[in-house]
C-alpha cells in the first residue's frame, strides 16, 4: 500500500465498514496525508480484525490510537516505527491473539504493556531499533509489565527482539550492570509457554537454576532461545551442561536451545541416569552457543552425542567457527553436527 494513490484511499475509505484488514508495509514511503487516510479507514472498519503497519511518519500517533480504536473487534497486530513516540492507552484488546509492535526503545513497550490488558493473547512478539542496554531495573521493569498485561493462561510463545540487522549499531564495550536470572523469573507464570525467544542483545548472567525451573514450569518447549550474545558474563558463566540435561529429561519436544554455556569443567562423557528405557530421547535439533568457549572438546562431543542423539546443527557467532567448536563437530558421530553461525 505504500505507493497508492490518495484518490485510491479515498475510494477504499467509502467501503471501510467491511474491511477486515488493512496492512501498510511500507509507510514509510506514505505521505501525511495518505497516512491520515488510512487511520481513518482504521476508525470506521467497524469489522477489522487484522492490522499490520509499518511507518515512520508523524502521523505514526494517530495509527496507534486508531488501532486502539478497533480494539474490540481486533484480533492480530503488527505495529512497527522507527521514530520516538509516546504510545499510552489504558485499554483492553477482548480479543486480540497475536501481537507484534516494533518499537524505538523498549520504554515506549513498557509504556504499552502498563496501559494495556490483553486477555485472549496466545503470541506477543516485541522489539525496539535501539541498540541500547538496559539496566537490570529497566529490564525488570520491562518483563513485569509484560507478565501484568498478557493472560498467564492463554500466551504460548514470547519473543523479545532487537530489531537491528547491522552489526555497527551493536552496542560498544560500555555494558550496563549484568542482568541477573531474577529479571526473568517473572516469566514462569505463564503456564504454557512453548516457545521462548529472548534476543535483546543484553548485558546477561543466568544461571542453571532458571534454566531448570523453566524446563519443570514448561515441559512442552519446543523452543528456548536465552540471548547467547557478546555481551554476558563469559568469565563465570553460571549456566552449564547440568541445565541442557535437565531440558532433556523433562522437554522431550525441545528442538532449539540458546545460552551461553560455561564448559569448565566439563560434563561427564556419559550423562548418569537416562530418563527413558536406559536411553536418551533428547529431541534437540539446533543449538545456539554464542561464544561460549570449551576446554576439552572430547568430553563434550561425547556428551552432546549422548544426551541429545537427534542434534543436527551448534550455531555460534563467528562466522570462522572457533576451533573448539570445529574439533566437536569432528568428534560428532559419523559427522552428526552440522555449524553454522547466527544470533
Amino acid at each position: 500500500m505504500g505507493g497508492m494513490e490518495d484518490e485510491a484511499l479515498v475510494k477504499l475509505s467509502e467501503k471501510a465498514s467491511s474491511i477486515t484488514s488493512v496492512i501498510l508495509t511500507a509507510g514509510w514511503h506514505s505521505t501525511a496525508s495518505q497516512l491520515a487516510s488510512v487511520s481513518a479507514i482504521i476508525r470506521t472498519a467497524m469489522r477489522l480484525q487484522d492490522v499490520k503497519v509499518y511507518s515512520h511518519s508523524p502521523r505514526e500517533n494517530d495509527i496507534w490510537e486508531a488501532i486502539v480504536g478497533s480494539s474490540a473487534t481486533l484480533r492480530k497486530i503488527e505495529f512497527g516505527t522507527i521514530t520516538p513516540a509516546t504510545l499510552k492507552s489504558s485499554i483492553l484488546f477482548p480479543v486480540l491473539t497475536e501481537l507484534k509492535l516494533i518499537v524505538q526503545d523498549h520504554q515506549i513497550l513498557t509504556d504499552i504493556f502498563k496501559n494495556t490488558t490483553f486477555p485472549h493473547l496466545t503470541s506477543l512478539t516485541c522489539g525496539s531499533y535501539s541498540a541500547h542496554q538496559a539496566h537490570p531495573d529497566h529490564a525488570s521493569i520491562f518483563i513485569n509489565a509484560i507478565v501484568s498485561s498478557c493472560s498467564h493462561e492463554t500466551l504460548t510463545s514470547l519473543s523479545l527482539l532487537a530489531n537491528y540487522d547491522d552489526h555497527e549499531s551493536w552496542p560498544g564495550e560500555h555494558r550496563a550492570p549484568y542482568i541477573s536470572s531474577e529479571v526473568l523469573r517473572p516469566l514462569l507464570k505463564f503456564k504454557w509457554l512453548h516457545h521462548l525467544h529472548i534476543a535483546p542483545e543484553w548485558s546477561w548472567n543466568l544461571d542453571d537454576k532458571l534454566v531448570e525451573q523453566m524446563a519443570h514450569a514448561w515441559p512442552g518447549l519446543t523452543h528456548l532461545h536465552l540471548d547467547p550474545n557478546p555481551f554476558w558474563l563469559m568469565d563465570n558463566c553460571l549456566i552449564t551442561f547440568r541445565s541442557l540435561e535437565t531440558l532433556a529429561r523433562r522437554c522431550p519436544d525441545l528442538e532449539h536451545f540458546g545460552a551461553i554455556i560455561n564448559s569448565t569443567p566439563p560434563p561427564p562423557a556419559s550423562p548418569p541416569g537416562p530418563p527413558l528405557n536406559g536411553h536418551w530421547h533428547g529431541g534437540l535439533l539446533t543449538l545456539c552457543v554464542g561464544d561460549s568457549g570449551v576446554d576439552a572438546c572430547g568430553p563434550v562431543a561425547a556428551y552432546l552425542s549422548g544426551v541429545f542423539p537427534n542434534l543436527q546443527e551448534i550455531r555460534t557467532h563467528n562466522e570462522q567457527f572457533p576451533t573448539e567448536w570445529q574439533q566437536i563437530h569432528a568428534l560428532g558421530d559419523s559427522g552428526q553436527f552440522d555449524l553454522g553461525h547466527g544470533r
